[in-house]
Parts: C-alpha cells; sequence; structure tokens
C-alpha cells in the first residue's frame, strides 16, 4: 500500500484492521547517537527498521524502490545521506516529513577516530568492519592505522570535520525546496531530555506518545555503535592546538543554532 503524502500527516492510515505509523525517515551525522536513537524508536513502536539507500557516506544516494516501502508505514530508515538535489527529490514525492539529527562536528570528528579504529580492529573477524573500511571515502592514507592517536585526529580534523560541517549546513538549506517538513534535532538534545527528544520526534510525525512503550530503551552496546557518549569529550582528547584548528572550522552561526560551546 502506497501511502498518499498529502494525507500521511492527517491521520494514521488502516492496512486491514492493522493501524499503520507512518514512515520515519531519521536521516543523521555519522556519530551522533543515531543508531541507538533509532533502534529506541522502532522498538518503542513496533516497527521495523529498514535500509532505503546505498550506505556510502558522505556520497549517499537513496533508493527509490526502499524508500516506496518505507513510505508504506510501520518502519524507520535510519541513513546518512546527503540533501542531493535527487535525493530531495525522491522524499519529496514520497513523503515529505523527515528528520535530520546532527551533533557537534568536533565531538563527531573525535567519535569517527575511535569509530574507525575499532572498526580496524575488527576487520578480520568481522566482515561488516571490513566492509566499512573500505566505503571510507575519501580513501584513508595507507599508513593511516600505523599513526599515533594525535595524528590521527590531525587528520580527521583536516578531512573529515569539513565533511561533517557541509553535511550540516546543507541540510539545514533544504528546509525550503520541495515543500519539505524537516524536523532538525542535535545529540545534545538527546542528552539534555531524552522523553522530550522521543516524543517530539513522535509529534512531527502525528504518532500519539500513547502508541510509544517507554520501556523498550536498547542496551547500550557497542552493536548499537554505543561508546561514552559524551558531549565534550573533544575538549579533553584534543590538544589545544586541535581544539584551535576544529573549533576555527565549526561556524560560529552552526554553534549559535545548536547550542555548541566554543572555547
Amino acid at each position: 500500500m502506497r501511502l498518499d503524502p498529502a494525507t500521511a500527516r492527517a491521520q494514521p492510515l488502516m492496512s486491514g484492521k492493522k493501524p499503520v505509523r507512518p514512515g520515519i525517515l531519521f536521516v543523521t551525522l555519522p556519530k551522533s547517537g543515531s543508531i541507538f536513537v533509532s533502534r529506541w524508536l522502532a522498538s518503542g513502536l513496533g516497527v521495523r527498521e529498514m535500509k532505503v539507500a546505498v550506505c556510502l557516506f558522505p556520497n549517499d544516494l537513496i533508493i527509490r524502490e526502499k524508500l516506496d516501502e518505507l513510505a508504506a508505514g510501520d518502519a524507520i530508515a535510519q541513513q546518512h545521506v546527503p540533501p542531493l538535489d535527487l535525493n530531495l527529490r525522491f522524499i519529496a514525492n514520497r513523503t515529505k516529513r523527515l528528520v535530520v539529527h546532527v551533533r557537534d562536528p568536533r565531538q563527531a570528528t573525535l567519535s569517527w577516530v575511535h569509530h574507525l579504529d575499532n572498526f580496524f580492529a575488527h576487520k578480520d573477524i568481522v566482515p561488516a568492519c571490513a566492509f566499512g573500511l573500505e566505503a571510507v571515502s575519501p580513501p584513508l592514507p595507507g599508513d593511516y592505522f600505523e599513526r599515533s592517536f594525535a595524528h590521527k585526529v590531525d587528520y580527521q580534523i583536516d578531512v573529515h570535520l569539513p565533511i561533517l560541517v557541509r553535511w550540516i549546513q546543507e541540510w539545514l538549506g533544504a528546509q525550503s525546496l520541495y515543500g519539505l517538513d524537516i524536523l532538525y534535532t542535535a545529540y545534545e538534545e538527546f542528552l539534555a531530555d531524552q522523553r522530550k527528544f522521543i516524543s517530539g520526534i513522535l509529534a512531527h510525525f502525528d504518532i500519539p506518545p500513547s502508541c510509544f512503550e517507554w520501556r523498550k530503551v536498547p542496551e547500550r552496546s557497542a552493536q548499537n555503535h554505543y561508546r561514552l557518549g559524551k558531549a565534550d569529550e573533544w575538549r579533553e582528547a584534543f590538544t589545544p592546538g586541535q581544539m584551535h584548528r576544529a573549533t576555527s572550522q565549526t561556524p560560529e552561526g552552526l554553534c549559535e543554532r545548536f547550542g555548541w560551546r566554543r572555547p
């Protein structure tokens, strides 16, 4: 059954006798706690998790047939897709509502360094880790994993952090395109008040809070890409010079928009 985007916001649709929850497209910055959040939404609503894109950050592309499945309801898709014009048109033609979830790019960069180290440590025993390393773009230098932690951070501040900043800025600019209805959220808001955060997403999709099983919280584990979950760990892990370089590449306007502290 294909949802009519014009009526999806008005009321829950019916498939036989079973209510259909609107499909939730949860577009997220890498390393923003998004796996944990999406799994909590899926378990709390009793809907399935699925993928609707190729899964190649930062050049990801939506698969139309998969987005059709999501638009039919009873599913959530967590993806790192960029706001390419083609992606935006695919979304707008199927379901105009979505969530764009971000995190302080300085912290996301630090988490990315640890994430890649974890992939490398398990690449020979976990196929997904080997595939993940193969898909890193731009490709890592050949000696990357021989470098010290500080040198890895230096590299990612120069290469990965600007990609994150551009991704956030471009998504902020997508709000007025194709009639999209975007709810912007931040990981720091989730840390501050998890119930308010989840409730905001439910409200965006016109899902009554009574439909959500709050007790079905996922386990905080490596399978959910959960590590420490701190908001400002980068302040302790970066050297003063790295803090300055990372902050100089994080626009003040973004910090003001999402409440990210500057040194």
